[in-house]
């Protein structure tokens, strides 16, 4: 567990504790992804990521570009990445990508964290006027 916002007492804050601690699971919001892509990659090729094995987001939908960035940057295309989405009503996840179950190349259209429901819930898909779509 960390604390803190990924800019202070510099951007590279994320990577440091990642390398320092050895992290294998790294989880973040797709906000904090965006603000970090403005910064030089320099800033995480200079720490050993190399105990990552999962890299997560949560909070929203990550975009395509964000994905993208955070494999090839951060995970070098070995980390699967774990996009959830759930609300606070729902009290837990209810969609999410699987680690080594959900294909990696690329980040499902038109937003990647909507891939599988979890095994405990059930989905349904409504219409207008509260009739269920029809698959």
């Amino acid at each position: 567990m960390f604390e803190g916002v990924p800019s202070y007492p510099d951007f590279d804050r994320f990577w440091d504790v990642c390398a320092k601690h050895k992290i294998t699971h790294f989880y973040t919001a797709p906000t904090a992804i965006r603000a970090l892509q403005k910064h030089p990659t320099t800033l995480i090729d200079k720490h050993d990521l190399s105990s990552l094995k999962v890299l997560g987001s949560v909070g929203e939908p990550i975009n395509v570009e964000a994905w993208h960035w955070y494999d090839a940057h951060v995970g070098k295309h070995n980390c699967p990445i774990v996009d959830t989405w759930w609300q606070t009503e729902t009290g837990g996840i209810l969609i999410t990508s699987l680690a080594g179950i959900t294909p990696q190349n690329q980040p499902l259209q038109p937003y990647p964290c909507l891939v599988f429901r979890l095994y405990c819930s059930t989905m349904k898909v409504m219409k207008s006027k509260g009739k269920e779509k029809e698959f």
